[in-house]
């Protein structure tokens, strides 16, 4: 129980049994829980090969540094964008022909 001014102020703290915690904590402690914004990860799914793994949004690039080829590549729930090596992408052949066969039609209107 604290005393606030005139008012009484009682926390109560939900320990889980099992937990060597103290029941008692110093109210000055305890803050309130503030539910994120936004979540810290993307949801994970199950792939087609029983492997767990991320939802790929679209191929943004392609680059060959020593002749291996990489996709800058936009995921789901992801800020940023990541270079992944082919061996990565196995699961996407679909979005990297739809890349290739944009970035062809792009060169060939040069």
């Amino acid at each position: 129980m604290l005393e606030m001014g005139c008012y009484e102020v009682s926390l109560g703290v939900n320990i889980q049994a099992g937990n060597k915690l103290h029941p008692v904590f110093n109210p000055g402690l305890l803050k309130p829980y503030n539910q994120p914004t936004r979540l810290s990860r993307p949801n994970e799914v199950v792939l087609a090969d029983g492997s767990i793994g991320q939802i790929v949004k679209r191929v943004v690039q392609k680059r060959t540094p020593k002749r291996r080829a990489q996709f800058h590549v936009e995921w789901v729930g992801e800020e940023k964008q990541i270079w992944e090596p082919v061996k990565n992408l196995s699961q996407i052949p679909d979005l990297i022909a739809e890349f290739e066969t944009a970035r062809r039609k792009k060169r060939k209107r040069r």
